[in-house]
């Protein structure tokens, strides 16, 4: 028992003296990275004094000495937003809120002006802590000057945006109207186009009509001239046809006349050799010459008929030997 009372005692012993090292090193550790960051941080090697304050804040992270002079080294740097995160984990001094709200202003101001809304974004974050460090310290000038000057710059803003967006507004609306103009000039384009294609169409039709009925009447009129001389050769025809039958016709007369002459010369023959044969009949008183006279009477008649035969076949022959007469039955 009394081995471990004394070996216990020991380890507490050796824990506190390790402790009361560790914390007094602590102390030297972070004192010495600050005097050598503010060697470098004097002579104006910013760079080299936030590498020696960067280097104790990874074993160090929440010191808010650190912390206020890496922000420091920071805004000489122009490293705004670096500088404004150490600054958040610094102790409460005037400079703290003074630098870190101007860092905030530095960036706004450093945004383009078309781009209002993210430039009052920062000068708001600027105001904000202006604002908190005249709560901390409100008789501090610098806080309130700082404060009122980033408030008139927003007013500025805000006012310059309102009138942009009243330029936007009749920008919309003038392109609207110059929209809904020329939507109705092109309606009227478009209709007097129309018109006037109407009026060709219509211009074209009356012209097609005009020449329809132009080639009409010179249709009838060569009709009219094809029929006249349809009609004229029809008539020159007729009159042809006319005296080609008139001439037949005289043609048949003079046939059947001199048929009819040649008839009465054959009859007048006949009738002297009746006249003979009666003369010769005298004698009646002898048999054979009656016979005779009738054998011969019988030749005649026979030989009449044949003429007559002969006769109605010329006749016809000659009726039918020209042309048919227009109205031949």
């Amino acid at each position: 028992m009394k081995k471990i009372s004394f070996t216990t005692g020991i380890l507490i012993v050796c824990l506190a003296i390790l402790f009361l090292t560790g914390f007094l090193d602590f102390d030297n550790r972070v004192n010495n990275s600050i005097i050598e960051g503010n060697k470098y941080y004097k002579s104006g090697d910013y760079d080299k004094a936030l590498e020696v304050y960067q280097k104790s804040l990874v074993n160090y992270p929440d010191n808010e000495l650190l912390n206020y002079n890496s922000g420091q080294a920071s805004y000489r740097l122009s490293k705004f937003q670096e500088a404004i995160d150490y600054y958040n984990k610094a102790n409460e001094t005037v400079d703290r809120y003074l630098n870190s709200g101007n860092c905030s202003l530095k960036i706004g101001d450093s945004i383009e002006e078309n781009n209002i809304n993210e430039k009052l974004q920062y000068y708001n974050n600027a105001l904000e802590t202006y604002k908190n460090g005249i709560i901390e310290f409100p008789q501090n000038v610098k806080l309130k000057y700082n404060y009122e000057f980033v408030k008139q710059k927003i007013d500025e803003l805000n006012k310059k945006q309102k009138q942009q967006e009243n330029d936007k507004q009749q920008q919309d609306n003038k392109n609207q109207e110059n929209k809904e103009d020329q939507k109705n000039n092109n309606n009227q384009q478009n209709k007097d186009n129309s018109q006037q294609k109407d009026n060709n169409q219509d211009k074209d039709n009356k012209n097609d009509s005009k020449e329809n009925k132009n080639n009409k009447e010179n249709q009838e009129n060569e009709d009219d001239q094809n029929n006249q001389t349809d009609k004229e050769d029809k008539e020159g025809q007729d009159n042809l046809d006319s005296k080609e039958d008139h001439k037949d016709q005289n043609k048949d007369e003079e046939q059947k006349k001199s048929n009819t002459n040649k008839s009465e010369e054959k009859n007048e023959d006949q009738k002297d050799i009746i006249e003979n044969k009666e003369n010769k009949s005298v004698d009646d008183n002898n048999p054979s010459e009656f016979n005779q006279n009738n054998e011969e009477i019988m030749q005649i008649l026979k030989m009449l008929e044949k003429q007559e035969e002969d006769s109605l076949k010329n006749n016809h022959e000659v009726q039918n030997g020209g042309k048919e007469d227009k109205y031949d039955w």
